[in-house]
């Protein structure tokens, strides 16, 4: 009797000795902590100038845009870019990285990774149902101050959209200073690059809800 309970407490050791992910962490403890970045901040508002460098059929296409982003907890994003091209609104996720509803994805914590060498969690979220042409989004989230420094999403026919955020301080606030973003869609013949910055920052404006009912407008 002695051994068979020594038996279990040794099998119940391992168990919890097991950890929950590569990391340590899991998916859902990590979302909670991006959702919280900024406890005291509610929405925001910032000047953004946008650099477009596209090849659309093969057609160069090389804009300097200009416009306002909008933000508002816990992932509202919206930008109002003046004469922006078509194909921007169809991937609102370049401007800003909404938190996924983990009930419609299976998430796994790859583990710890350096990106541009800041130590960070990657998560890797596939859709339990396949709706539209997303087959996978990989975010990479900085393991100390839980901003999203990369989320990547994969889509069907070797579609690619890649987005590097960079941040800054102001007003005791973290928040976007430079964006990135990847264009690979070979079976729509479209490649482009995109990059942004983003300054003048207004703070805590009580911005509406209606004013994001529409995800992007030109």
């Amino acid at each position: 009797m002695r051994q068979s309970r020594l038996w279990v407490l040794a099998l119940i050791s391992v168990w919890l000795a097991l950890p929950a992910s590569p990391s340590g962490v899991d998916a859902e403890a990590l979302f909670e902590r991006v959702k919280n970045l900024n406890p005291s901040l509610q929405d925001y508002s910032a000047d953004m100038t946008l650099a477009l460098d596209a090849k659309v059929s093969f057609v160069p296409y090389k804009p300097n845009l200009k416009g306002t982003y909008y933000y508002k907890k816990p992932d509202k994003n919206k930008v109002e870019l003046e004469k922006a091209p078509g194909f921007l609104k169809r991937y609102p996720n370049i401007y800003g990285f909404n938190l996924p509803n983990l009930q419609k994805y299976s998430a796994r914590v790859v583990g710890r990774e350096k990106l541009n060498g800041e130590d960070c969690h990657h998560v890797e979220l596939v859709p339990k149902v396949f709706k539209s042409d997303v087959r996978r989004v990989d975010v990479w989230i900085h393991s100390t101050s839980y901003a999203v420094l990369r989320h990547q999403t994969t889509y069907a026919r070797e579609g690619l959209l890649t987005v590097d955020t960079e941040f800054q301080t102001v007003d005791g606030y973290l928040v976007l200073k430079g964006m990135r973003a990847m264009f690979h869609f070979p079976a729509a013949s479209m490649e482009a690059t995109a990059r942004a910055q983003y300054s003048n920052y207004r703070f805590n404006q009580n911005l509406p809800d209606s004013l994001f009912s529409s995800r992007q407008e030109g």
